[in-house]
């Protein structure tokens, strides 16, 4: 098989309170082989060589994201895999990475400012799967906030906040967390306001307001973002 299109990462820029991000997207390959990685100059990890495609397809197209995000004096930076699976950025930087089967997307920034950020992509579940995972992600007081126009759309675009929530508090945290420490409080038209539950880190202590930007990332899938900033 060959490949001689090496197609590039599109740039896109994501507001946040009254900061400008810019991140990158990707289509995740197919067809896919393991050349690919060669190709795009991103190493190849020992751990991926028994991983399933899917996985070596979606990890690619995310690293390809992010190095397209670093870029400059970082543009051949090697984003390493952390104990937790995380991504390892460089001195300096935080950001994120997220993907779908079919996208992945990344965010990183050198702001001084900034603790963390967290984004994520998702596709919209459907209602069988929502019915199923409501009551283990949210609380019965967040289900009542959720609009009932399309409760899927809401329930996926409320957990994708969650988890980009986690994202940007991992690096403070430094281990996994449940989807109760953090309590919706309410929908608005661009973004989702939360309060914790609980004490997480010097940082992040209980009642603590948090906010998440939302958007149609495109037809069946949203993206959320979020960033913690040093008070």
């Amino acid at each position: 098989m060959t490949f001689n299109r090496k197609l590039e990462a599109l740039r896109f820029e994501v507001n946040y309170q009254e900061e400008c991000f810019t991140g990158y997207k990707f289509k995740v390959p197919d067809p896919y082989f393991d050349g690919l990685f060669s190709l795009y100059n991103i190493p190849f990890p020992s751990s991926m060589k028994s991983a399933a495609e899917k996985r070596k397809r979606e990890f690619l197209a995310g690293r390809i994201c992010a190095r397209a995000a670093l870029g400059g004096a970082f543009k051949n930076f090697n984003i390493g895999i952390g104990k937790s699976r995380e991504p390892i950025w460089p001195k300096g930087v935080k950001g994120s990475i997220s993907h779908t089967n079919e996208h992945a997307v990344a965010v990183c920034t050198t702001l001084r400012a900034c603790l963390g950020v967290g984004l994520d992509i998702e596709r919209v579940v459907d209602a069988a799967l929502c019915s199923e995972l409501m009551s283990q992600i949210l609380s019965e007081t967040e289900q009542l906030i959720l609009p009932t126009n399309d409760i899927s759309l809401w329930f996926t675009t409320v957990f994708s906040a969650k988890e980009s929530f986690f994202k940007s508090a991992y690096c403070l945290v430094g281990k996994y967390f449940d989807f109760d420490a953090l309590q919706l409080l309410k929908i608005g038209p661009k973004s989702l306001s939360f309060q914790l539950n609980l004490d997480l880190a010097e940082q992040l202590k209980k009642g603590k307001y948090i906010e998440v930007v939302y958007e149609k990332f495109d037809y069946d899938t949203v993206f959320t973002f979020c960033v913690l900033f040093d008070e």
